[in-house]
């Protein structure tokens, strides 16, 4: 098959091992061909650029900051990233027939884009990989207003792009019910359970002398119970509630809280370490995978 994968992550599956990574290099290793979209944001201050290394093209779109960003621009990248992902399409595989069109949320406003290639494509399927369910998920953390005027327009393209696609793969029992309740239009049978992918692997064994080496460099006791999260710090996460804890457990001796990510949020957990300067409590924005690992 011909697979198009337009996405905001910034997918690399000869290089990387996230979840689109992951399923993605599954079908170049079975022979099938993929073509990527993906965003160089304004902050990068780099020309986007095409790359094919054998059944894989990655094509890079020039955006507006879609991450870590001010509301105002957040929206705004949203709102015109599907036309140019469509003119990329058109001026790199303009002439190429896709039999299946991948794609995932967030965003939802990649609808216009997924309604244009199922014209362009009539005979491709479409898949939807429903990795959040937005605006609902805005609702529920009070960013926007059930009812009102953002909250319908962004539910009218909720709801297109699950009418445009074939299937729609979430990500627990309870998903699937969710949405099957609150969009009876959908057959039950296109909506199914479609975990995260990943390499399983044995896990690399680390001897006690590894155990205390890593602790070491990074301050964490030996004999301390440590609590780990790397990820996303946007309002979803819940940061009042991490604080909270944080707040409940400040300098106990048998607990150690490590984080490791970026967002939005992430500043309020520095903040609390800058003014507190608890002694069990660090933060990071990056760690190399090797040592998240360890």
């Amino acid at each position: 098959m011909n697979i198009l994968f337009p996405s905001i992550n910034k997918v690399d599956p000869l290089a990387q091992e996230g979840i689109y990574d992951v399923l993605l290099k599954q079908f170049l290793d079975n022979g099938h061909t993929v073509y990527i979209i993906k965003p160089v944001e304004r902050r990068e201050k780099r020309k986007a650029s095409v790359r094919s290394v054998q059944n894989l093209t990655i094509i890079e779109v020039n955006t507006l900051n879609l991450f870590n960003t001010n509301l105002l621009e957040k929206g705004l990248s949203n709102v015109f990233i599907s036309h140019s992902y469509y003119r990329a399409i058109n001026e790199f595989i303009s002439g190429v027939k896709i039999d299946l069109i991948l794609s995932a949320t967030p965003p939802v406003m990649l609808s216009p884009l997924i309604k244009q290639l199922r014209k362009d494509y009539p005979e491709a399927k479409t898949y939807l990989m429903l990795k959040d369910i937005f605006p609902q998920n805005a609702v529920d953390i009070e960013m926007i207003k059930k009812g009102g005027l953002l909250y319908k327009w962004f539910r009218k393209q909720e709801r297109e792009l699950y009418v445009l696609s074939d299937h729609i793969g979430c990500m627990s029992l309870g998903n699937k019910d969710f949405i099957l309740k609150h969009n009876d239009y959908l057959a039950p049978e296109n909506v199914e359970i479609l975990p995260n992918a990943t390499i399983i692997r044995e896990p690399t064994p680390i001897s006690l002398e590894g155990k205390r080496e890593i602790r070491t460099k990074y301050g964490i006791p030996e004999d301390a119970v440590l609590f780990l999260y790397g990820g996303n710090f946007g309002k979803p996460q819940g940061i009042d509630f991490i604080i909270k804890v944080l707040e409940d457990n400040i300098n106990k001796s048998h607990t150690y809280f490590f984080f490791v990510g970026k967002g939005t949020e992430f500043h309020r957990v520095e903040n609390f370490i800058r003014s507190k300067k608890p002694r069990n409590i660090s933060a990071h924005s990056f760690l190399p995978k090797q040592e998240y690992d360890r």
